[in-house]
């Protein structure tokens, strides 16, 4: 007897590789275990309040919503619906008020998240270069996350006992030039995990000449960043595919579906900089590491 189809809607706005691929795992890991799940994609669209409009309409017509990227989760701590709601490619959910407590949900949401403490992503970067005391942060401040991974980096630093100083920026041009002067004497940059940033990362590396750039995200290390300590996004598709298959096929309540973090995220080195730089790297570090060219 063929099973009953559950009709889930996807959405996100604006164009991210990551989210992509978080998507494709998802997707893929959920025709492995619920193939049932038929799924109606919606990403990739102008702005957040066709997000809104999408979110709306899939509220009242599908069996549950997936909203991804950290601007729907923002836009889910005011947007309430009433079917089972699953945010991913976000940071914790927790910061922008959308779930109060990620272990047991309260509401109708749950997820995953690429979140992890700020204060371990700074550690794996003076593991890689320990004489830095110092660093200056990038971020584009018209971005969703900026003043979250703004007070997560300065309560590390604080916690570290690190000089540390903030640029917000809006243009590339902008970035390059903080880049270029790093007006604040900092041993070490770091860009934070923002389009702006993500798309310009080959040129803001450039500007910076020799002094090591860090990231929080892969895809700036993939581009000539030192290295980044990143959550996989491949793994948390899975878990994303696992917290969809729980509630709607077996029918758990949101409260016992946890939001799902990788608690063994991947330090990724670019070697080809690390090697432009000539920093010294643990061998032991490497070994552990995902390296790029």
């Amino acid at each position: 007897m063929a099973q009953a189809k559950i009709e889930v809607g996807v959405t996100w706005a604006g164009k991210s590789g990551a989210t992509t691929r978080l998507y494709t795992s998802m997707k893929d890991r959920l025709q492995e275990i619920a193939p049932q799940i038929s799924l109606e994609y919606a990403g990739e669209l102008p702005d957040i309040a066709k997000v809104e409009e999408t979110i709306t309409k899939f509220d009242s017509t599908k069996a549950a919503t997936v909203a991804l990227r950290d601007s729907a989760a923002t836009l889910l701590s005011k947007l309430k619906t009433k079917s089972p709601t699953f945010v991913g490619g976000t940071n914790n959910p927790k910061f922008y008020g959308t779930i109060n407590n990620i272990q047991a949900p309260e509401g109708n949401i749950t997820g995953v998240t690429y979140f992890i403490p700020k204060d371990i992503i700074i550690r794996s970067f003076i593991s890689l270069l320990p004489t830095a005391d110092s660093f200056t942060f990038i971020g584009d401040s018209k971005h969703s996350s900026y003043a979250v991974d703004k007070e997560g980096s300065e309560e590390a630093c604080k916690q570290l006992k690190l000089r540390c100083t903030f640029h917000p920026v809006t243009t590339a041009d902008e970035a390059k030039d903080i880049a270029a002067r790093n007006p604040d004497g900092a041993k070490a940059l770091v860009l934070m995990n923002h389009g702006l940033l993500i798309d310009n990362t080959k040129s803001i590396v450039a500007s910076a000449g020799k002094i090591p750039t860090f990231a929080f995200g892969d895809a700036s290390v993939k581009d000539g960043a030192v290295a980044g300590l990143v959550a996989d996004v491949n793994k948390l598709g899975v878990q994303l595919a696992d917290a969809i298959n729980d509630v709607l096929v077996k029918k758990k309540p949101i409260s016992a579906v946890p939001v799902g973090l990788d608690n063994q995220p991947l330090l990724v080195i670019n070697m080809g900089s690390v090697t432009r730089l000539q920093l010294d790297i643990p061998l032991e570090i490497l070994a552990t590491g995902t390296v790029v060219d």
